[in-house]
């Protein structure tokens, strides 16, 4: 109960990503490992993670080899919503880096049947 699915979209053809997470219901904790997506230039990969939906997250991704954090997002995802974390390159500028978090699948309102 109380997941999602996260599908990781890695588009950026550099070496390996690590993806942490860290829940607004814990103050002052240290960020945990999620997933480390290992990059494969020969095809598009998914990969996909079940993740905590009972409180907002703050997802970073960073570079595994030199461990500089590449972006980082904030979002609450919905109870058995199936989203994607998709990490590109900015069109204007190669350097930069953007992660967005797109709904594949509406999140259900589990409360629905308490509330009629």
């Amino acid at each position: 109960m109380d997941q999602a699915l996260l599908q990781i979209h890695n588009e950026l053809l550099i070496d390996n990503l690590s993806i942490y997470w860290v829940s607004d219901y814990c103050y002052k904790c240290l960020e945990q490992e999620l997933i480390s997506v290992q990059m494969n230039r020969t095809s598009k990969e998914t990969h996909f993670v079940a993740i905590d939906t009972q409180h907002a997250l703050t997802l970073k991704v960073n570079n595994s080899k030199e461990g500089k954090e590449l972006c980082r997002i904030h979002y609450h995802f919905g109870e058995y919503g199936n989203y994607s974390l998709r990490i590109r390159h900015l069109q204007s500028n190669i350097m930069n880096v953007t992660c967005d978090i797109i709904i594949n699948q509406s999140p259900f309102n589990s409360y629905l049947r308490t509330l009629l």
